[in-house]
């Protein structure tokens, strides 16, 4: 009876400070060094997902409890980059801070790279380490990838956008107008990805600039050439367990890679915090000091002087190690209904499997997150109707089913419906093909009756969809609050009550191919251009009018989540770096364009006979989808003659005699 009057008067004292908040959203508000105006449509979105990140207050102190414990070696790696602060909330966004977070795209760790890209980004990826689940080499990936972004838009609120979508597919939601300038407003059409990134900020920004002491916090330590972890925690007393629980990237238990230098980490527990501790292995591991093996396994026979060294000695935390168990700071053990409905496939991960010494037996079903769609036919014995996917099943005119032979823009204008509206209700964009037979909605989520489970979506995710909850979706389902079992293809209803009696209504069809991209042309040497001209296209805030309909991304709920490579929650895609590489003479190759320190110009340019998109792009530093959309162009087709207005970068007209 205790308990049950203590939880109620919890409950009372968090409800109102979570409504208050929720509404606490300002007229103005700096971000990322961008001064933003919101308008009303863009308050009450920022409102909403405000008022769903308060919504379970034990989910959001489990969030501030891990920040206090992660978030300096993400401000450490940013701030070395010259990446804004502002962006560190992405975090909890991507992962809810989880370094085993993984997608249904396989977006894997705290930033959610993909593997091809955390390649290409300098992380380690092999069958002994993952440094996607490395806090610092994570967060130093991330940050290459926003300066990157930012210096395609010179906009760091679009480069969160690019985050999301990919360097390149970023740009069908980004205003040209906005490049460059230090001011925007932001309405209720700005990428949801952006908005859910400024509410997180609002969120948690004023608690996690409280001063106090951590709970748990991380040392980090150099080592070189240790070949086991064992050596690593026994040398810190610490028991396996423990120390896999803050190093999840190490993969392999028993060996680690041969002769390389890593940081890893050690946790105190409730221990004296002073101050935060720098990586020792900057630059990806291979410079600072580091402690060997033999080091480390002399321990036991080396006395330890805290108060000698208190900073780099790998052996400092070998005394007073506490003898229990180290509490993970982790939300895993929060129930599903605890963690808010808008934070993303992230809410529901598998639970830490480094730690299990034995494989479980096997078992019957297949062992999945909980409510994550399965494939009815690991069920045998599951009782369900089985439909081709081109049936009706009383869907009406919610949807369609794709057919390569008739172009997404023709069901748009069929269906009267804006083609960019078509792709954001299906969480597709450009290039994205969906496969013959796919379900196509032609409704915003707040309109549709049903949903059909695609391969890999979770509970969490449709409810986040539907702006609705776990609970409620069961409910409305006939499914016990216990059960949490979905399927690939499932009928899924999300505004009226399935009928008592009704069998699980499944459809046999889904998938999404991607089409083979093509060959990048050819360069064209750069003729240099006949007129440059100085533009102040700096609009007065109280006056700037919206975007073009036909380039801007036009509102909505955000987009379910599809694995399609794109950076869902988040998702980066396997694509390298977007640099140049051919010849620019021979035996020359351009240098990397340096992403942090650049500044932009607005030109104009004539188009002479010869030049294309591609030759204009590379000369000004720009990328051709970026031309094409402050210019409206429909092709790549260009004209003698043409005037062409570019966001050129400095050092680019320096190299062209034009600065």
């Amino acid at each position: 009876m205790n308990r049950l009057i203590v939880s109620l008067l919890c409950l009372w004292i968090c409800a109102p400070f979570s409504s208050v908040k929720a509404q606490e959203i300002p007229d103005h508000l700096t971000y990322c060094g961008v001064q933003l105006a919101f308008t009303q449509g863009a308050k009450n979105k920022l409102s909403a997902y405000v008022t769903a990140i308060f919504e379970s207050p034990r989910y959001y102190n489990a969030m501030v409890e891990m920040a206090d414990t992660y978030m300096p070696f993400i401000e450490e790696a940013f701030q070395d980059a010259g990446v804004p602060d502002d962006l560190k909330y992405l975090v909890i966004q991507e992962s809810s801070l989880k370094a085993d977070a993984i997608s249904s795209s396989n977006a894997v760790g705290y930033w959610q790279f993909k593997e091809g890209a955390a390649k290409d980004y300098g992380l380690r990826v092999n069958k002994y380490v993952d440094e996607r689940r490395h806090i610092f080499r994570a967060s130093q990936a991330a940050a290459a990838y926003f300066l990157k972004a930012n210096y395609d838009f010179d906009n760091w609120v679009y480069a969160v956008v690019a985050f999301y979508e990919g360097l390149t597919g970023a740009v069908i939601y980004t205003d040209p107008e906005y490049y460059s300038k230090s001011q925007m407003v932001v309405t209720e059409d700005l990428h949801w990805y952006v908005m859910k990134a400024i509410a997180h900020k609002i969120a948690y920004q004023e608690a996690l600039e409280m001063e106090r002491q951590p709970r748990i916090w991380l040392e980090p330590l150099a080592a070189k050439g240790v070949s086991s972890p064992r050596v690593l925690y026994e040398a810190h007393g610490l028991s396996e367990a423990d120390f896999l629980h803050y190093n999840k990237w190490i993969l392999d238990k028993e060996e680690l890679p041969e002769g390389e230098v890593f940081t890893y980490y050690i946790p105190h527990v409730n221990e004296v915090y002073l101050s935060h501790k720098t990586d020792p292995n900057k630059e990806g591991g291979i410079h600072g000091s580091s402690v060997s093996e033999a080091d480390l396994t002399q321990a036991d026979d080396q006395p330890v002087d805290n108060q000698a060294n208190p900073n780099n000695d790998a052996l400092a935390s070998n005394s007073n190690r506490p003898s229990e168990t180290i509490p993970p700071n982790d939300s895993s053990t929060l129930p599903n209904d605890e963690a808010p409905s808008d934070i993303g496939e992230s809410n529901e991960l598998p639970k830490d499997t480094l730690v299990v010494e034995t494989p479980p037996p096997p078992r019957r079903k297949p062992r999945v997150r909980p409510g994550t769609a399965v494939d009815v036919k690991t069920l045998p014995d599951f009782d369900y109707a089985l439909f081709p996917l081109t049936s009706d099943l009383e869907y009406g005119e919610e949807y369609v089913h794709y057919d390569s032979s008739l172009p997404l823009p023709d069901i748009a204008q069929t269906h009267n419906i804006r083609f960019s509206r078509l792709l954001e209700w299906n969480g597709l964009r450009a290039g994205k093909f969906p496969k013959n037979g796919q379900i196509i909605y032609l409704l915003k989520s707040n309109k549709r009756l049903y949903h059909v489970i695609a391969k890999g979506q979770t509970l969490s995710e449709i409810a986040s969809m539907y702006k609705t909850s776990i609970a409620k979706l069961k409910k409305l389902n006939n499914m016990p609050k216990s059960d949490n079992l979905i399927l690939e293809g499932q009928k899924l209803y999300v505004k009226k009550k399935k009928p008592k009696g009704e069998k699980i209504i499944v459809l046999s069809e889904r998938g999404f191919e991607e089409p083979e991209e093509d060959p990048a042309p050819p360069v064209v040497p750069p003729t240099p251009p006949v007129q440059v001209e100085k533009r102040d296209t700096t609009p007065e805030v109280e006056t700037l009018q919206p975007i073009d309909s036909e380039v801007k991304h036009t509102g909505g709920d955000e987009p379910p989540l599809i694995p399609i490579e794109v950076n869902p929650g988040g998702n980066l895609s396997d694509q390298s770096p977007q640099t140049n590489n051919q010849d620019s003479e021979a035996g020359e190759v351009p240098a990397r364009p340096d992403f942090k320190n650049f500044e932009t110009k607005w030109v104009e340019h004539i188009v002479r006979p010869g030049e294309t998109l591609w030759s204009i792009s590379v000369s000004y530093g720009t990328k051709v989808e970026i031309i094409k959309l402050t210019n409206k162009l429909a092709s790549d087709d260009l004209k003698e003659g043409m005037s062409l207005r570019i966001l050129a970068k400095v050092d680019k007209l320096k190299e062209l005699g034009l600065e």
